[in-house]
Parts: structure tokens; sequence; C-alpha cells
């Protein structure tokens, strides 16, 4: 296939089906892709996923420090150690 008919193809996906397509890319075919758009172009899909994350309600996120990432699992395992298993279930 050529760029030409690769492009055309893509633009005629459904957003579901690009999606799903450029998740079974593998690392490289990913960062081959991302080498061929120009300043512009990723600028425009930057926008876009922006566009669409907020359109959904979905916050930009910060991501945990070490310091932080091991306080959430220190206070996850202390809830599980302190809570009996199956607590509230009916025993059969």
């Amino acid at each position: 296939m050529t760029p030409e008919q690769r492009e055309s193809t893509w633009r005629q996906m459904t957003p579901d089906q690009q999606i799903d397509t450029w998740k079974r890319l593998s690392p490289d075919q990913r960062q081959a892709v991302r080498q061929r758009l120009t300043p512009e172009q990723r600028d425009a899909i930057r926008q876009r996923m922006q566009a669409q994350r907020e359109a959904n309600g979905v916050a930009p996120g910060r991501r945990l420090s070490p310091e932080e990432r091991r306080q959430l699992r220190d206070q996850i395992y202390e809830s599980n150690r302190v809570r009996p298993p199956h607590a509230g279930k009916n025993n059969r």
C-alpha cells in the first residue's frame, strides 16, 4: 500500500476503527508514523485529542511521585490487611 492509499483508508475508518488499528500497531510502527508527520499535523492531532478529552470530562491528571505511590500502596495494603476476607458477604 502506498502512503496515499493508507491515508485514504484511514480517513474512511470510523474513530473506533482508527483507535483499534492504532492500538494494534507495534511501538516501532507508531514511531515510524509519528516521524512522517509534520509539526503542524502533530499539533493538530494534539489539539483534537485534548478537545476530545475535555468534551468527555477527562481532566489532565498529574502523575504521582514515587513517594506518593509508595504511600498509596501502603494505604491499600493496610486497608486490605485490616478488613477480613469476604467481609459482608453471606456465607453459603
